[in-house]
């Protein structure tokens, strides 16, 4: 199979992402998923958690940190998909932060993108931040933290 000039692929990937041509595929396409399986285009409810992932050698020092809880040195990626587990926002920070630490900014980021979120369920690694119901709350919107039981 022949493909195009790495240049050529890369100068058009490039223009879409300047104008944000991925982003808007991506929505349009959760869209038609979240039809297809019957329920509503834009989510009413979410799912907050986090990730911390090793980063390689090669990557250099100033993108990662290390996360104590994990034992881990790289980046955090933090998730909030819907219940279908369709992606709404994933920021990734170093491994050094805190949920709480981007709670603010991460729920804001979803109130600008989706408005329609009513309900967020979260871990509790999350419940420490006074401001992240507090963002919440302000908007009529319900965070509710599940905690892990011992079995």
């Amino acid at each position: 199979m022949d493909f195009a000039a790495w240049k050529a692929v890369y100068r058009f990937f490039r223009r879409w992402q300047q104008c944000g041509f991925p982003d808007c595929l991506h929505d349009a396409l959760r869209e038609l998923a979240r039809k297809a399986a019957g329920k509503k285009a834009r989510p009413t409810a979410a799912i907050v958690d986090s990730q911390s992932v090793k980063a390689s050698w090669h990557v250099a020092a100033e993108p990662r940190a290390f996360n104590g809880g994990k034992k881990v040195t790289g980046r955090k990626r933090h998730l909030v998909a819907d219940t279908l587990g369709l992606l709404l926002v994933v920021p990734v920070t170093t491994a050094g932060l805190q949920d709480r630490d981007v709670a603010v900014p991460l729920l804001a980021r979803l109130r600008r993108g989706f408005a329609t979120v009513r309900k967020v369920w979260t871990d509790g690694g999350w419940a420490l931040t006074l401001d992240f119901e507090h963002v919440y709350a302000a908007r009529a919107r319900v965070v509710d933290v599940v905690w892990r039981t011992s079995s």
